[in-house]
């Protein structure tokens, strides 16, 4: 259900989006560069940065999430999950 869910949305996301960040919705912005399927290092961003939402921060994966790491199931179906739960 995850996956189609996901579907459903990204299928209807530009593919360039701009993204500000001065709205006062968030309390920080942090830009992820590749995590390469490293779940550890992941959770690592998140227990350091906080966990997404309204009212905390906000992220930008900059991709390469799966390509060579041995988590990389976990680190998509964790970030389509951050991004089903706080679109």
């Amino acid at each position: 259900k995850m996956l189609f869910d996901a579907h459903k949305l990204f299928q209807h996301l530009p593919r360039v989006t701009e993204v500000t960040h001065a709205d006062g919705k968030h309390e920080k912005f942090v830009v992820v560069g590749d995590l390469h399927g490293q779940l550890p290092d992941l959770l690592y961003i998140i227990e350091k940065q906080g966990l997404p939402g309204p009212g905390r921060t906000m992220y930008l994966f900059n991709g390469d999430f799966v390509d060579r790491g041995t988590h990389g199931v976990e680190v998509v179906t964790l970030l389509i999950a951050f991004k089903l739960a706080f679109p």
